[in-house]
């Protein structure tokens, strides 16, 4: 249970990643959990729905990120930066969520202090008004 609770605070920074964690536990322990539906009832269970957001959303996204390992390739590509740029060469990094963010702009931070990276830009970029306007997911 510590393992999935690890998981849901530091990959969902899930508030309730204790109550969350012994309700699957406790639902496991009478059937496996085979389908998102399930999942999704069972952190419902002991969260419910406040909001536009779906309790279970962090849940998901704190599994997907466990199992597909992605802030693990996120490091694994910015310690690879030196040699995969060329001497001038620039960086860009599409996040899509803040762990990765944090990850990317930590790491980029330390870079500059070597002195031999620069950065370019100190904050994150964001779309502009019109482009969200056209594009509302950007």
């Amino acid at each position: 249970m510590a393992e999935l609770e690890r998981i849901l605070k530091d990959y969902g920074e899930e508030r309730n990643y204790t109550k969350i964690a012994l309700a699957i536990m406790r639902a496991r322990k009478e059937a496996p959990i085979e389908t998102t539906e399930q999942l999704k009832n069972v952190v419902e269970s002991v969260c419910p729905r406040h909001g536009k957001t779906h309790p279970a959303t962090q849940t998901f996204q704190a599994l997907r990120i466990a199992c597909n390992q992605e802030l693990q390739t996120v490091e694994t590509v910015l310690n690879s930066l030196g040699a995969i740029l060329r001497p001038g060469g620039r960086a860009a990094v599409l996040t899509f969520h803040s762990l990765e963010d944090r990850l990317v702009k930590n790491y980029f931070k330390m870079l500059s202090k070597t002195g031999d990276w620069k950065l370019i830009n100190k904050h994150a970029l964001a779309p502009s008004y019109e482009e969200v306007r056209q594009n509302r997911r950007s």
